[in-house]
Formats: C-alpha cells, structure tokens, sequence
C-alpha cells in the first residue's frame, strides 16, 4: 500500500470528431424574473464551474453561482453576493476563487482582489492591485495552477494614456511583486492571462497602432522580475486582428484565439496559434471558423494533450448563434464546428470555461424584446472533448472489473469525491494466483495522471496494488491502470469513507 500527499498535473493525445454534449441547453442561474449582465463563468480543476451576473432586480448587485461536478450547489446559498462593481473572477484547483473588482476612488478608480475559500469564506481583506492610481482601469484575474493568482489590467483617462499591467499575489492575496507595465503605451485592451509551472506569467493582449489592431503576446519571467519585448500573435497584417483569448495547459503550453478581419474575404474569421512554455510557436496559425462573418470575440480551452476547443460568436445571413470547433494535437480542426445556441436575437457576453482534462461549458446571454424592454437569462451548455481520453466514472464501492491491456497501454477512471471525505482507497486486485501480468495505479487530482505528472503511484509487481488518501479534497480525481507488462483479470475498486 503507498499512503500520499496532494500535489498535482499532465498530457496525451487522441480521438477526434464531435464533442459530445453531456447536458443541453439549461439556465445557469435562476433569478426569478427580469435580465441578468453576466460577467463570465470560472471552472476549477476539481470540476466545479462558478457563474457570474449582475442582477437587473437588485440595483446591479454581482453574485456567483457555484456547482460542484456532480451539479450540487456549493454553499449555504445558491446565489453568493460579490463585492460591486466585480468585473473579473477565476478558479483555483480546489474550488477557491478570486474575485477582481472595481472601487471609486475620489477622481480615480482602483482594482481591488478579494480570495474566497471552497465554502465562499473571504481569506483576507481585499488588497489594492493597482500602485499607481488612474481615472479609468478595468482587467482581469486568473488563478495559476500552484494557486498564485496573476492580474492583468490597462488603464486609460490620464497621460501615459492606454497601459497595461499585470502583477502576482500569493494564495492568499498578498502580493509577490510591484506592478509591472507591458506594452507600451498603445496597450488598447488586456485579453488573458495565467501563469506557468516555472511562475511565468503569459498576459494576451491587443494593440493600437495607427489604427491597425494586432493580437500581441508578453511573457513576465517572475524569477528574473522582468518582462520580456512583447511579440505578434496574428502573422497577417490587416487592420484588425483583436478579440482575443488565452488559455493554458499543465505543461504550461498557452493558446491564443483571436478574430481577424480581410485575411479569408470581406469579413472575420477565428484563428488560434499554440506556443510552447517560453514562447515559441507550435506549428502556424489554424483557422477554425469555417464561414466568413461579423464575428466579435473568440474564448479558448486548451487541453493537457495540446489539443483545444475556441468558441465565437458569429453573424451570417441574420442569423446570430455562438459556435466551437475542436482541433487536434496536430493542429487540425476535426469536424465542422458545432452550434452550441439556437439562433439568438441579441447576445450578450458568452464564456467558455472546463477543464484541461476535457471537460467544458458554453455560458451565454440570449435576450428577447419584450415590450420595449429587454429580457434575458444566462444560459449554458455542457460538453465533452473528443480529441481526449473519457475516463469512466466510478462510484464508491462499485468495481471496474475484468481489466486486461497490453504494455504501455492506460485505462483512464475518475471520482467524484464530496466534501468532507474522511479517506479514499484506490484498490487494483487480481482475480487469479499468481496474477497475471503487471499494472500499477497512478492518480492525480483535476487532470489525467501520465508517466511523469501525477500525484500519486504504485511500483509493486503483480496486479495487487492500492492507493490511500487521507481527507481528500472535494472535486474529481483521476486514476489510470497502465500496462507495465500485459496484463489480466483485474479489478479496480474505490472506497469513500
């Protein structure tokens, strides 16, 4: 038996075609009447998935809805008050949040970070982001991997007009470093951010220059305290290229969506360009919308394999619907992209948040004219990635039996553990003497484990292996079986207690 702590990440590669949908369309949230402004959705590694909205019933008032990877609601109440004026919030592994917010401040505004615990208790005060104080500021906030959060933000009202900035903070909101600006002074809008395993933050963003928009990527070296000359995402040269999103993977390998105008016909289209960690490009540019369109803005979700999901949203002989494409590791889009909305009349913001083990939601904000007034709820829907492995769920006590494969082989399984899990045994046992072959276990917490990322693993010859954790946290783990040597008649059991 191997007792473990928790630590955590991973990558592989596979089928392609459809994502399939694992839930269709249904309301995010429920606010009994009236429109709701969403802000955006967060998903933690763990599975769960936050909601956010603004409601037009409570002077504007933001609030998360929090579910767990089950659907259960988190916490005492299903809609949680956020300080006003949020504009951004992000998930950490274990079902932990950020949220960055807006607050006047005389003349100026300044962005302040709050950190929510799992049960939706603040950590600590809420901190001052900005050092330097400007009329108008707004950005964005994503938890890394290792739970060190990253702000990015631009500014503009007062001289030097149109910066950006980004700076990190710990788990608990203090901050690692003094505000550093990228850019120059041209910064038109900050897209995304996140941090690497070696702590680098990658920060998306957009240019003006001259009146040509380019899509522009910056790397922040934390150990070096430096930040590197910002390079071109968008190898065509049109007058606009913006848009954009940024997402990354364990690895640390980030993606880049963006919408480009004039590079396919009169008209936009979607890209995205995959990087490796440090910033050098995998293969080119792959186109992934198929029609040319007024598409406005794209949203990203690459997967530990390197294979991703973008989303946009497009406007095509009156018809508006907002639409994903699936690409391979190899760069290649697999199937024609999916609708993922019925066509909409009007479209507010839209998300698309998951998991890079594969798992993602489409979050949107239809509305109808009702009177002379608009109505609306947040809607969503629930996929799964083909271009990755699907692991089986297994539930408490109810075993996987019969397992064979030949060496090298994986099988992949999941579980869902609640909160307040005293411990959880992973057991793999033979149903023959001797057993017959070798296999060992290998689990990780938000991700498929592989040779060389995961939490935890066994060695023992045999197929008589297991497993223990002791007060798990909440959220999905993984487990693989792999074929150290061909093997047969297996079982593989979970036990919650």
């Amino acid at each position: 038996m191997s007792r473990l702590p928790l630590i955590i990440l991973a990558m592989l590669a596979l089928p392609s075609a459809y994502a399939v949908e694992l839930r269709p369309t249904y309301p995010a949230v429920n606010e009994a009447t009236g429109a709701q402004d969403y802000i955006g959705c967060a998903a933690a590694a763990n599975g769960d998935i936050a909601t956010v909205w603004r409601s037009a019933t409570t002077a504007r008032i933001p609030y998360v809805k929090r579910v767990d990877a089950s659907g259960a609601v988190i916490g005492a109440t299903e809609s949680m008050q956020l300080p006003q004026d949020t504009i951004s919030v992000s998930a950490a592994k274990n079902g932990a949040f950020a949220v960055l917010h807006a607050k006047a401040n005389g003349s100026n505004t300044d962005l302040y970070l709050s950190v929510y615990n799992r049960n939706g208790q603040l950590v600590s005060a809420p901190v001052r982001v900005n050092d330097t104080q400007h009329t108008g500021i707004t950005g964005l906030v994503k938890v890394a991997q290792d739970g060190t959060i990253a702000v990015a933000w631009y500014t503009w009202g007062n001289l030097p007009a149109r910066n950006g900035y980004l700076k990190r903070f710990n788990a608990n909101g203090a901050p690692l470093n003094y505000q550093r600006q990228f850019g120059g002074d041209n910064v038109y809008v900050a897209n995304g951010v996140d941090t690497d395993t070696n702590g680098d933050v990658i920060v998306a963003f957009t240019t003006n220059t001259g009146g040509r928009y380019d899509t522009m990527a910056v790397r922040y070296a934390s150990a070096e305290d430096w930040v590197y000359p910002a390079a071109r995402v968008n190898t065509y040269l049109g007058t606009r290229q913006w848009g954009s999103s940024l997402a990354m993977n364990a690895a640390g390998n980030y993606l880049v969506s963006w919408v480009t105008h004039g590079q396919d016909g009169n008209g936009f289209s979607t890209y995205a360009q995959l990087f490796a960690r440090g910033g050098a490009r995998i293969g080119q540019p792959t186109r992934v919308s198929t029609q040319i369109s007024d598409d406005s803005a794209s949203a990203a979700l690459l997967f530990d394999n390197n294979s991703y999901a973008v989303a946009w949203m497009s406007y095509v002989a009156g018809q508006r619907t907002i639409n994903f494409a699936q690409v391979d590791s190899a760069g290649a889009v697999v199937a024609a992209p999916t609708v993922a909305t019925p066509h909409i009349n009007y479209v507010g913001p839209f998300s698309l948040c998951g998991t890079t083990a594969g798992k993602f939601s489409i979050q949107w904000r239809p509305a109808a004219v009702s009177g002379s007034s608009w109505t609306a709820d947040v809607l969503a829907r629930d996929y799964m990635a083909d271009t990755v492995v699907t692991p089986t769920l297994l539930a408490s006590g109810v075993p996987a039996s019969n397992l064979s494969d030949a060496a090298g082989g994986w099988k992949y399984f999941k579980v869902i553990v609640p909160a307040n899990t005293g411990s959880m045994r992973i057991a793999l046992s033979s149903r023959v003497t001797p057993a017959s072959g070798n296999a060992d276990l290998f689990l990780r917490y938000g991700g498929l484990p592989t040779l060389a990322t995961t939490d935890g693993r066994t060695t023992e010859a045999g197929n008589n292996d297991s497993l223990t954790v002791s007060a798990p946290p909440p959220g999905t783990f993984y487990i693989g079986v792999y074929g150290q040597a061909a093997y047969a008649a297996a079982d593989l059991t979970v036990i919650l207690r």
